[in-house]
């Protein structure tokens, strides 16, 4: 088959075993992830809560079960991307 699923063992803590400094730390990354990837790909985890993020040992954001995936119509990335350097 050309489509194999892959799965890998990450360490990391979830937002609700870190300080609120932490946690507000992986929020702004997780939201500035998820705007790159509607921008840019148009690609984006249409389930980003709590349970699905965790941040890494190494300090980045890490998003779990990519179960639900949405594809942004083009019209709507140019839109988003042209409100936001407003």
């Amino acid at each position: 088959s050309r489509r194999v699923l892959v799965t890998e063992w990450v360490r990391g803590e979830h937002l609700s075993r870190l300080s609120a400094e932490e946690g507000l730390r992986m929020t702004r990354m997780a939201v500035e992830a998820c705007t790159a990837s509607l921008v840019l790909t148009g690609y984006v985890h249409a389930d980003p809560h709590e349970g699905n993020l965790m941040l890494a040992d190494d300090g980045r954001v890490i998003f779990l079960d990519f179960g639900l995936m949405s594809v942004v119509d083009s019209q709507i990335m140019e839109a988003f991307a042209s409100g936001i350097q407003a």
